[in-house]
């Protein structure tokens, strides 16, 4: 899959569609922003990504301490968008991907990783900006499978080498019925202290396998519907829940954490 072309398409339209919004248009999934700070929330992510992979950067305070000023107006927002996602795919195209950058996801540090988290951050605020103007966003199945697998791989699953978790036995099935890809989730508790910051941690969590054992609940939908949920940007119309719904509803919240 391109992801570079998915990153691409995605930006602009979103640029397309919110220069047709008005700027203060509220945006639905965001209740703090209107139309104008989800632009500039987008230009403030690919203007960051695009100096860390265009300049290879291994600590990301060189790229925090340069941050652009937002302007008071859309048209020179829109402008300085523009800028910021052709710089961040020019970068993109031409870094290996498994060159070295950092990112905040500590087993991978590459430009891969990056072209990936980009890609899909450019749909769901793609999504956004298609909410907020009252229409009905359309997600590419293949895209879309890999959104759930980013979410769940990255966002939820896993603890820090410094954490344990324990399962307590709740477990989910998560199928893409439309591209015959199903994801196993264990619940149960990351518990340890941080060698960073000394917090110590017992919180929900959960562990991604292919087989998670004695599943109580299956979600199934198709892959659009599934990735969307996941990022709060739909609700469950077309996905069938079969088994314990609570336990959809841990799943959510823990994307909700994971996400924010």
């Amino acid at each position: 899959m391109d992801l570079l072309a998915h990153l691409r398409s995605n930006s602009s339209r979103f640029a397309e569609v919110l220069a047709d919004v008005a700027a203060d248009a509220p945006v639905p999934c965001c209740p703090d922003w209107d139309a104008s700070d989800l632009l500039w929330h987008l230009t403030e992510v690919q203007t960051f990504w695009g100096r860390m992979v265009a300049e290879r950067l291994t600590d990301p305070e060189e790229a925090e301490n340069d941050k652009p000023q937002r302007p008071s107006t859309r048209e020179p927002m829109l402008a300085m968008f523009e800028a910021a996602t052709h710089r961040l795919q020019q970068a993109l195209a031409s870094t290996p991907s498994e060159t070295r950058v950092w990112t905040w996801h500590d087993p991978d540090q590459s430009a891969g990783f990056i072209g990936r988290r980009q890609a899909h951050e450019a749909l769901v605020h793609r999504t956004d900006a298609e909410l907020t103007a009252g229409l009905d966003p359309v997600v590419d199945a293949d895209l879309a499978v890999d959104g759930v697998d980013e979410i769940l791989g990255v966002m939820i699953a896993g603890v820090p080498e410094w954490a344990t978790f324990e399962p307590d036995g709740a477990a989910v099935r998560i199928e893409a019925r439309d591209a015959d890809r199903h994801w196993g989730l264990a619940f149960g508790k990351m518990r340890g202290t941080s060698p960073y910051s000394g917090n110590s941690y017992d919180l929900d969590a959960a562990t991604l396998g292919l087989d998670a054992p004695a599943a109580q609940t299956t979600i199934a939908g198709p892959a659009a519907r599934l990735d969307l949920w996941l990022w709060g940007r739909a609700d469950l119309d077309g996905v069938e829940i079969t088994g314990d719904p609570d336990l959809a509803s841990r799943l959510r919240q823990l994307a909700i954490e994971g996400t924010q």
